[in-house]
């Protein structure tokens, strides 16, 4: 396994293949609490669905406009992720994790906030 930045990563992706590489990238965290968060979600909190088309999952689901989808991100402290959703493009060089719809999902991702990790992944 290799440490490679984001644009490092980004130079290699279209002729690399399936790949795994660790990188440190900055961390944070969105709820769709009550299948209507807009502060987390926007525009999008209504329709309840990432930008694969899937349902958000807490424990499965990730945003990140880096990566493909269907890639596999291991979070030291949060276990393995799978990049169904994208963010914001001003937010393009994060990793959001999804922490679920159920009452206390926002408080819950205000309170993991943001954070910097050592991260593995593995594209598709």
């Amino acid at each position: 396994m290799r440490a490679l930045g984001i644009a490092a990563w980004l130079a290699l992706a279209p002729m690399a293949g399936a790949a795994t590489f660790t990188t440190n990238v900055t961390i944070t965290f969105y709820c769709n609490e009550g299948t209507n968060c807009r502060t987390c979600c926007g525009r999008w909190a209504p329709a309840n669905r990432c930008a694969s088309g899937v349902r958000p999952q807490r424990y499965v689901t990730c945003a990140c406009n880096w990566l493909p989808f269907g890639s596999r991100v291991s979070l030291p402290g949060f276990g393995e992720r799978i990049v169904q959703d994208r963010l914001a493009a001003q937010y393009g060089a994060r990793i959001d994790v999804f922490v679920g719809h159920d009452k206390g999902a926002h408080r819950r991702a205000l309170r993991l906030g943001k954070r910097r990790l050592t991260v593995t992944v593995t594209t598709p």
